[in-house]
Formats: structure tokens, sequence, C-alpha cells
């Protein structure tokens, strides 16, 4: 299921510490694993196996934040809804601490410098830039601005973005054979085996020729983590799909080896 809060106008608030004071706020209540919502909803209460959220900014009109949630099996909406709703409103109402915004700093920062690495990255710094009506700087100087950032700036910005009315609607979602769909649309999907015994689900739509896979293992991701590991599975996923046969073992092989 996903949440969206409208936000204002870029052009018509501060140009880009009032950007970066939201994508912070953004980052700060579902910042992937290290978010408030995400511990809340996946570690805590158990009811989603994961949260995120995006901050997408325009310039003209209204921006929105996008709570995206994968519901845990079993897991109606609404519960996970009125999850989402205690949380933002808690935090509204105490505001968040100087360690959850820094962390969110250090890791808009993090992603800054990796951005400076190629010109396909420093292209759409470029485009948002352009997007959100901004002068041209450089990514470097972006790294001063997202230190300029105080904790007021973010609750601030929770206060403005969290207290709007929020819009939610629901994907389609697969639970073992059942399959739920937002009210008003037919959706259908087929299973098929692998020759090995996979099962798999799959929808045709003839529109665009691509074909798109996801795959997910089950008791798996970020809400498996052993204790004082979070982000154990967040790393695996990264080393999987650059896995190099070197010397006869795989790279997944040797990280598996030593535990």
């Amino acid at each position: 299921m996903f949440v969206l809060y409208r936000t204002p106008s870029v052009a018509k608030s501060e140009g880009l510490h009032s950007y970066y004071a939201a994508a912070l706020a953004a980052d700060v209540l579902a910042g992937d694993e290290f978010g408030v919502l995400y511990d809340e909803l996946v570690r805590k209460q158990r009811v989603a196996t994961r949260v995120s959220a995006s901050y997408n900014a325009k310039e003209l009109s209204s921006g929105a934040v996008s709570i995206d949630i994968n519901l845990a099996p079993g897991v109606s909406p609404d519960i996970a809804s009125n999850e989402v709703k205690r949380v933002i409103e808690q935090l509204v109402s105490s505001g968040v601490s100087k360690k959850f915004v820094e962390n969110a700093k250090y890791r808009g920062m993090a992603r800054v410098v990796y951005g400076l690495d190629g010109i396909e990255d420093r292209a759409w710094f470029y485009a948002g830039l352009l997007a959100i009506g901004s002068p041209a700087i450089s990514m470097e100087d972006v790294v001063d601005a997202i230190k300029s950032i105080r904790v007021e700036d973010v609750n601030a910005a929770i206060k403005g973005i969290f207290t709007n009315p929020a819009v939610e609607g629901h994907f389609v979602v697969l639970f073992g054979t059942e399959c739920i769909a937002a009210d008003g649309v037919t959706v259908d999907v087929r299973s098929a085996n692998t020759p090995n015994g996979i099962r798999y689900w799959y929808l045709k739509e003839h529109n665009l020729p691509i074909v798109s896979v996801a795959i997910a293992f089950k008791k798996a991701g970020s809400a498996y983590d052993p204790e004082g590991q979070h982000g154990l599975s967040y790393l695996a996923s990264l080393v999987m799909p650059h896995s190099e046969v070197e010397e006869g073992a795989s790279a997944l092989k040797k990280l598996t080896e030593r535990g």
C-alpha cells in the first residue's frame, strides 16, 4: 500500500533549504530500515516487511511525500494505515530527536558523494535543480546545504507536511493463491511452475514489450535481520547481483563461508 502527503511548491518556499528539510523529514520517517516508521511497523509491530519514503518536489505545483509499505502476510491495509497514522501523529506532536536528523544528514551526504562518481548521476542532479527552479550549484555545495539543516528545520517540515490530509491507495498484492486488488479493479493473475518446481505468478500486459521480474524469498529481508545485525540482508542483496567467479568460488559463497 502507499500513503501520499502533499508538500508545498518549492518555488513558493525557501528553495533548496526547504527542499532538503523536507527530504530529511521523509528520510527520518521512512528512510528504509533507518526510519521511525520502519522501526515501528517492521521491527516492533510486525505489520509490514518493508517501509520506505520518497520526496518528489515540484516548482509550479504541490509536490508529495510518498510512503510505500509492503504488508506482512495476513495484515489488512486498515491495520497498517492505523499504525502509520499513530506513528506520524506522535512524530508531529513530540518531534524527532537530533540523533535521527544527524543520521539522515549523513545518509543524504553519502548519496551526494556517491553521485559525484558518474556523469549520469550528475546529469540527474542538474536536471533535478532545473525541475525545482533552483540556480545551478555544484554537487559539493549540496553537502554544505545539507549540513546547514537543523533539527528545528526538520521538525517544522514534519509539521508542515504530515498535518495535511493523506491519500491512501493499494497495489495488487498476492498472498498464496489469493489476489487482493483495489476496489473495482479486475486483475487476471495466473500461476505456473518452473521445471524444477518453483511456483510463480504472472500478469500479462501487452502495451509495452517489457518483461519485469520480481523475486521474493520467504522469511527473508530486513524484517528478519538478527538483533544487532540490522542491514545484513541489505548487504547480502547488494553482493548477490555482483557475485563473480574468482578462483572457483563466488563472492556470495565467500560471504556465506565467513558468516
